[in-house]
Parts: C-alpha cells; structure tokens; sequence
C-alpha cells in the first residue's frame, strides 16, 4: 500500500469524521444525505482530476472505498427487506374480501412485468445503440452497456 492510498484513505475517513460532527450538531438527516452526496461527488471528481481515470493509485484507494459503501448498502437492505415484507403482510390480511386479494395480485404482477420490461428495454437499447453504430468497438460498447444498465 502506497503513501498515496493511505492519504486517500485518511482524506476519506476524514470526510466521515466531518458527516459524524454533523450529526452531533443535529443537523436534519435529509441535510446530511445531500451533504455526504455532495461530497462524495466532488471527493470522487477531485480524485478522477487529480490520478486520471487509469490509476492503479485511484483502483486500490476504490477498493478500500468499497469497504465503507457495501457495508452501508448491506445495512439498507437489512432493514429495508423485513419492513417491506412487514407492509405486504398487514396490507394482505387488512383485505376485506377474498376476491380483492386476486385483483389486487394480478395488477402488482402486471405493474413489475412493466416495469422490468421498460428497464430491460432501456439496457437492450443503449447496448443496440452503441453496437450498431460503432460496430468495431466492442470494448466501448460494453462500458456503455454497464453504465446504462
């Protein structure tokens, strides 16, 4: 591990340090999130401007990064899974009726089949978009194909 990466991983650590001090000031949680993504924007862009894009420095500092941001998701989904399951449940046995349980599943399976149908349209789309009219740049056109899935 390099001076570099340790100074980027105390800038980081830093930065989560100043997030903390604005809880204690008990400063609204909304403020916060628009704070820290701000932040991590402009810590991110400052980083890009600073290493450029292919930086073994920038690949290791990310993956110390990475720590942080999967270990925030993975909290998310550990709360957010169990209250959504929670809502469907009390939703389903406040129903009236049986017949209501029915029309109510059809149109909650028909709206996620839209849905997942207008998401993978859009991700066939920009793969079909930059294939077809850059036929020879593969390497592209799968970057492309991440970044619009």
């Amino acid at each position: 591990m390099s001076l570099a990466v340790l100074t980027n991983i105390f800038i980081m650590v830093a930065l989560l340090y100043l997030l903390y001090r604005f809880q204690k000031h008990c400063l609204p949680f909304t403020w916060r999130v628009f704070i820290a993504l701000g932040m991590g924007v402009g810590y991110g862009a400052c980083l890009q401007l600073f290493y450029g894009y292919p930086s073994e420095t920038l690949t290791e500092s990310i993956n110390w990064f990475n720590i942080v941001g999967n270990g925030y998701v993975s909290l998310l989904k550990m709360i957010i899974v169990p209250l959504v399951m929670v809502s469907v449940i009390s939703a389903i046995l406040k129903l009236k009726g049986a017949g209501t349980l029915g029309s109510i599943s059809g149109w909650i399976l028909t709206l996620l089949m839209v849905t997942v149908s207008i998401a993978d349209g859009h991700r066939v789309y920009c793969w079909c978009h930059w294939y077809y009219v850059r036929p020879g740049l593969w390497f592209e056109c799968r970057v492309h194909y991440l970044r619009c899935s």
